[in-house]
């Protein structure tokens, strides 16, 4: 299975992702970004069911759907492809998200739920179809309503310099059978809570190395 990561992320992430049999694929800085978040996996990829979406000038080996919409350095424009896809439901800032991909989504069956924050993918763990981890007020409550099990966690103890912290989603990644954490949930206030809502939808909880949660821009696993 791949695994694709910020270059810049720690070399003990990388080595365990090597040492637990995934190939790691690095992703570069993308132009049109701000450092550190232009090499960050939510901000240049979305996997949709399998399908994956990046800017058609970003430059990366492989199958890709493109999209065209301009991408810029700050937000808002930063934005287009971090929505959150759970099962057949998509939760992102409508006004700032790719058209292209909210097309995609409409088309598929996928049901659009409007929330505030531009940065829904980042701020959300995608356990499964069913069960999300996030900080974000707006995500857990349109998640709530509908039905999707949601944890809501403090906002904070996740790195991201040189801003004040990161988020939830970009330190850390989802497969079948496991969440993978950049770095510990032993130094995150509600790591315990984490680590028993993963175990309840059956998955293991995989601690890359031992330091702070750090917001890499998440793992994409395919």
């Amino acid at each position: 299975m791949l695994a694709y990561i910020s270059q810049n992320a720690d070399s003990k992430i990388t080595e365990a992702l090597k040492q637990d049999n995934f190939e790691v694929r690095l992703l570069a800085p993308f132009s049109a970004l701000d450092h550190p978040t232009d090499t960050h996996a939510d901000m240049l990829l979305l996997d949709v069911n399998g399908k994956i979406f990046k800017h058609e000038d970003y430059l990366i080996d492989g199958e890709f759907e493109s999209i065209s919409e301009p991408m810029g350095a700050k937000y808002p424009n930063d934005v287009p492809l971090n929505i959150a896809v759970v099962g057949s439901h998509a939760f992102c800032n409508v006004k700032r998200a790719s058209k292209t991909v909210l097309k995609y989504l409409e088309d598929n069956g996928y049901t659009i739920h409007r929330v505030a924050q531009g940065y829904a993918h980042c701020s959300t763990c995608i356990v499964s179809d069913k069960a999300i981890i996030t900080a974000d007020d707006g995500i857990y409550t349109a998640a709530c309503e509908i039905g999707i099990d949601a944890l809501l966690i403090a906002a904070g103890s996740i790195s991201l310099p040189p801003y004040g912290y990161g988020f939830i989603g970009g330190a850390s990644g989802v497969t079948d059978d496991a969440v993978y954490f950049c770095g510990s949930l032993e130094y995150h206030p509600d790591g315990e809570r984490i680590r028993a809502f993963i175990e309840k939808y059956g998955k293991r909880v995989v601690e890359l190395y031992d330091a702070p949660l750090t917001d890499v821009g998440g793992i994409l696993f395919k």
